[in-house]
């Protein structure tokens, strides 16, 4: 290695090309001095926490499938906010999916797509369930209800979809389901291969009309298994309906509501107490004021069946049927309907969840 001179301060300084720099001393002498060592590579930070996006997109034909990867995803991307159960198995062996939103003691439970050609429903209350979640997470206000603070008082459980092989028939028809049933389907609906208008489960058992609820004087019910009102051999004979009971005695809502097509009207009573009459109505005129549905007036003879009749009956608590949408030809609503409809309800589950907390607490 080849020796440098150097000026340093008017002296000569032989330095050999090692690291360091040279520095004048107080005297005047030039001395080398060791450069410092470059500084350690830092640790690498972690990766930033993925924001939560929404999940569901409720303005597509919303089928089985996505919902199963939807509810899924909801989940993972909340932990310890959300809680998936299936509730039990459709006739044709379908999961029946309830999802749990919050961690408080007053429960409510909301529900859709007991009829097949209603499976608008469904976007609705997988979109809630969505919605909701990501404001709490992200510790934001839907329409200006601190969403994480009443998760912390109340669950919220949605059922968006009690008869995925009705909805499955209506959506997508014979092709979805084994061809050994074809012939029985094809002759449920009255010989028709149109499977869009079909109400039923997949044994043509209306879900709707299975519930302990003065079910013996139920009207208009045909004799045998139908795409639309046939009552079942016995409450409870179909394996959705029979789901949706148990979980509900299970979870033992403080409220619950029914989502269906169409009409634009909210069904609050059936055979209620007395005592029950007044709580019953005003829970009723807020969800009239949110949605601007038009209260259905008390029949002295209603034929029964249906999950808020009983659930009003049986359990003495309040239950509502919501139905959305202006009335089509008996077919499914058009997508085309979901926008309006959701503005009109997307408060619905946090309005029930308030009122939840409200009557746990008058019962403590």
């Amino acid at each position: 290695m080849k020796p440098h001179l150097w000026l340093v301060t008017g002296a000569l300084v032989l330095s050999l090309l090692v690291p360091g720099r040279v520095r004048a001393g107080e005297s005047g002498a030039a001395r080398l001095v060791r450069a410092p060592a470059p500084p350690a590579e830092a640790e690498p930070l972690p990766p930033p926490a993925p924001v939560p996006v929404p999940v569901v997109n409720p303005e597509q034909v919303y089928t089985y499938e996505q919902l199963s990867i939807d509810l899924a995803r909801l989940r993972e991307q909340y932990p310890g906010l959300v809680q998936l159960r299936s509730l039990g198995r459709s006739a044709f062996g379908r999961e029946i999916w309830a999802l749990g939103l919050g961690t408080g003691p007053a429960p409510v439970l909301i529900n859709g797509a007991h009829h097949g050609s209603e499976w608008l429903t469904a976007n609705l209350v997988a979109a809630m369930a969505d919605r909701y979640a990501l404001a709490a997470a992200t510790w934001q206000t839907y329409e200006g209800v601190e969403v994480a603070a009443l998760l912390e008082l109340a669950t919220i459980w949605f059922v968006p979809m009690v008869n995925p092989d009705g909805v499955t028939l209506s959506q997508v028809g014979l092709s979805a389901f084994p061809s050994n049933a074809h012939a029985d389907l094809i002759r449920m609906g009255g010989g028709s291969s149109d499977f869009t208008g079909w109400k039923a489960n997949g044994q043509g058992v209306d879900l709707n009309r299975q519930y302990p609820a003065d079910w013996a004087h139920i009207v208009a019910s045909p004799a045998a298994p139908a795409f639309s009102h046939f009552k079942g051999s016995a409450p409870l004979s179909a394996p959705e309906s029979g789901a949706l009971y148990d979980f509900t005695l299970e979870l033992e809502p403080e409220v619950v509501a029914a989502y269906h097509s169409a009409g634009r009207v909210i069904y609050w009573h059936f055979h209620t107490a007395p005592e029950n009459y007044e709580r019953d109505l005003a829970i009723a005129e807020q969800l009239s004021a949110a949605t601007g549905y038009s209260l259905m007036p008390v029949e002295e003879n209603p034929s029964g069946g249906g999950y808020k009749d009983w659930f009003v009956q049986a359990l003495g608590r309040p239950g509502f049927t919501l139905e959305i949408g202006v009335y089509t030809d008996g077919g499914p609503l058009p997508l085309s309907a979901f926008a309006e409809e959701w503005q009109r309800n997307n408060t619905v589950g946090l309005l029930l969840a308030q009122e939840a907390i409200r009557l746990r607490g008058r019962r403590e």
